[in-house]
This record gives C-alpha cells, structure tokens and sequence, in this order.
C-alpha cells in the first residue's frame, strides 16, 4: 500500500546532509561510506603509482647492464678484430 493511500505524502527533506532521490525524499549520506570509497582509490592508485616504479627500476638496471654488456662486447670484437687484422698482416708478409 502506498503512502499516499495511508493519508501520507512524501515531504521534499532538503538536502542537509542527505541527498534528493528522485527528487521526493532525501536520504542521509553515508560519508563514512564515502570515506572507505576515497581510502581504498587512494590505496589502489598508490598501489599502481608502486608497481609503475618498481617496473622502471627494473628496467633501468636491465638497460644499465644490457649496456655495459653491449660495451663489454664491443670492446671485446674490438680486440678480437685487431687480433685478426694482425694476423692476416703477417701472412701477407710471409
């Protein structure tokens, strides 16, 4: 049965720490409901903001010791190249 069969109207409460729904009776906010909403998106976004920079630690020192590898091998066929040269220097001259 509804209210307004009883003899009752829904009254427009304003919004004083409530909220209008469908525009004909307001209902308390539940700010501590809002304020677990809040704390658990600033957790999930620091969360990722963590994750974010333990990806780019690791992949800097990956970058950093592919780089020092790359230069290692460079240096590396240097010399092997230089050795070769020095080689095939010697059989020309023989």
């Amino acid at each position: 049965m509804a209210l307004s069969e009883l003899g009752h109207s829904p009254q427009k409460i304003p919004p004083e720490g409530g909220e209008e729904v469908r525009g004909k009776v307001s209902v308390p906010k539940n700010n501590h409901l809002e304020l677990e909403i809040e704390k658990e998106r600033e957790h999930a976004y620091s969360e990722k903001i963590s994750s974010v920079r333990e990806i780019q630690d690791y992949l800097e020192c990956t970058l950093e010791a592919t780089t020092k590898k790359v230069n290692s091998d460079k240096t590396n066929l240097a010399t092997e190249i230089a050795r070769h040269q020095s080689t095939i220097v010697t059989m020309w001259r023989i």
